[in-house]
C-alpha cells in the first residue's frame, strides 16, 4: 500500500499520502482522473459527517487531504 500519516492541525485532520500506486503504471493521466477518484472520498466523507468538507492539494505524486469539521450555527 501507500505510506500515509494523519496529524491534527488544531481541529483540522490533516492525512498525506507520499504515493498514488493505485495509477503507479499508468501514463498520461489526465487530471480528471484523479479528481473523480477524489470526488469519492468526498461523497464518502459527506455520508459520514454532511458538514465536514474535504479538501485537497497535490504535490508530485504526494497527496495531502485536510477534513475540517462543520460547525453548527
Amino acid at each position: 500500500g501507500d505510506d500515509t500519516t494523519w496529524t491534527r492541525d488544531g481541529d483540522t485532520l490533516v492525512v498525506r499520502q507520499s504515493t498514488w500506486r493505485l495509477m503507479g503504471d499508468a501514463q498520461d493521466l489526465s487530471p480528471a482522473v484523479f479528481e473523480a477518484w477524489n470526488e469519492l472520498w468526498v461523497g464518502a466523507l459527506s455520508i459520514h459527517d454532511r458538514r465536514a468538507q474535504l479538501r485537497v492539494e497535490r504535490q508530485g505524486d504526494g497527496i495531502t487531504w485536510r477534513i475540517e469539521h462543520g460547525r453548527t450555527a
